[in-house]
C-alpha cells in the first residue's frame, strides 16, 4: 500500500505556527514601509487554491496601491466605522474589558485606513443569497472566506500583516465606485495589508479545546 502523504515535522511545525499566530492586525501595520507588490501577489497565489461551492471559483481580488484610492477607500471605511460605533451600546459584563480593548483597536484602524500601504478588497461573482440562512447563504460565505484566511496566513509567512474587516460593506456603494467594481461583483471584505512592527506574534488566547468541543 502506498503510505499516506504526510508534511515533514519541520514542515508540520512551520504550518502550525503561521496558522496559530495569523493575527488581526491593527496597531502594528507599519505605515510607513512600502510593500513589495511581488509579495502580495504570491500571497495571493496561495489564496488562489482556496475551495469553492462546486468548484466555481468565484473569488475575485482587487490590490489597491494607488494613493488616491487607497485614500477613498479608508475615508468610506472610516465614516462606516463612526456610524457603527454610534450605534452601539458600551460593553458590559466579565467580557467588557476585552471587547473595549478590540473597540480601541478597530478606532485605529479606521483612524489609518487611509495610510496603509496596500488594500485588498476580496470579492466574488456568485450570485448574492437571497436569505440570511440556509445552503444557498452557507455556500455563498464559503467559497470566499477560506480563500481569505489563505491570504492572510500567506501574508503572515512573508512577514506582513493583515486584518478581515466588513465594517466598510455599510457604505459598499462608496467602496464600488472608489475602486470601479465591476457590475455583478461583490465585495466581501477589506483587508489592510503593511508590513508588521515589532518581533514577535503569538498564539491569542483562547478557552481550553475540551470546552468547545464534543466527540460523539
Amino acid at each position: 500500500m502506498r503510505a499516506a502523504i504526510t508534511l515533514t515535522p519541520a514542515e508540520q511545525g512551520a504550518v502550525d505556527t503561521a496558522l496559530t499566530t495569523t493575527r488581526a492586525v491593527r496597531k502594528r501595520l507599519d505605515l510607513e514601509r512600502p510593500v513589495d507588490p511581488a509579495l502580495v501577489e504570491a500571497a495571493l497565489q496561495v489564496a488562489h487554491q482556496g475551495p469553492s461551492g462546486g468548484g466555481e471559483e468565484p473569488v475575485r481580488w482587487i490590490v489597491v496601491t494607488d494613493p488616491q484610492v487607497r485614500r477613498r477607500v479608508g475615508e468610506s471605511y472610516r465614516e462606516a466605522y463612526a456610524q457603527l460605533d454610534q450605534e452601539r451600546e458600551a460593553p458590559t459584563g466579565p467580557g467588557a474589558a476585552g471587547i473595549t480593548k478590540i473597540r480601541g483597536s478597530s478606532a485605529y484602524l479606521a483612524t489609518v485606513m487611509t495610510s496603509v500601504p496596500v488594500q485588498v478588497l476580496a470579492c466574488t461573482v456568485a450570485p448574492a443569497p437571497t436569505t440570511g440562512l440556509g445552503a444557498e447563504t452557507a455556500k455563498f460565505y464559503a467559497s470566499i472566506y477560506p480563500a481569505v484566511w489563505s491570504l492572510q496566513v500567506a501574508l503572515r509567512a512573508r512577514g506582513l500583516g493583515s486584518c478581515l474587516t466588513t465594517i466598510g460593506l455599510r457604505r459598499s456603494a462608496e467602496l464600488a465606485a472608489a475602486v470601479n467594481l465591476p457590475p455583478g461583483w461583490t465585495c466581501c471584505a477589506l483587508l489592510p495589508v503593511a508590513h508588521v512592527t515589532g518581533d514577535d506574534l503569538g498564539p491569542a488566547p483562547r478557552r481550553p479545546l475540551n470546552e468547545v468541543t464534543t466527540w460523539i
